[in-house]
């Protein structure tokens, strides 16, 4: 697999990510208020309620990594499980999977992204098959 052979899913975990944060700034500022982007990336850094986001944000840099040579790699093969196993509900993901389900419950926009991600992963994965 060359490195673009994971850039469908790289995009769609970047969009999924966005649209949590999205989801996860709108809740935040319902009860708090309107913040500036500055200042809720600054309120992401430090409250520990976002850092359940950091196991997808992890994944993406791990993926990016992973696909930078011009061969597959074990390290790539790796790294779509743990993506596979972090976004799929009822796994033990840990407090990622844990919100992440409910968030799937109740987003439609959030669905469809998982939906556009679960396809780019299989895409993905069937690579090295």
């Amino acid at each position: 697999m060359t490195p673009s052979g994971c850039e469908s899913l790289r995009k769609a975990l970047v969009e999924l990510h966005r649209k949590l944060v999205d989801a996860e700034r709108r809740d935040y500022e319902r009860l708090r208020g309107r913040l500036s982007d500055a200042d809720f990336l600054a309120v992401m850094v430090s409250n520990r309620d976002f850092s359940w986001l950091g196991a997808l944000t992890t994944l993406i840099v791990n993926l990016e990594e992973a696909t930078r040579g011009t061969s597959p790699t074990a390290l790539t093969k790796e790294c779509l499980a743990q993506i596979r196993k972090l976004v799929t509900p009822g796994a033990d993901g840990g407090e990622f999977n844990r919100k992440y389900q409910v968030i799937l419950r109740n987003n439609d926009e959030i669905l469809g992204a998982h939906a556009t991600v679960l396809c780019a992963l299989e895409a993905s994965e069937a690579a090295f098959r």
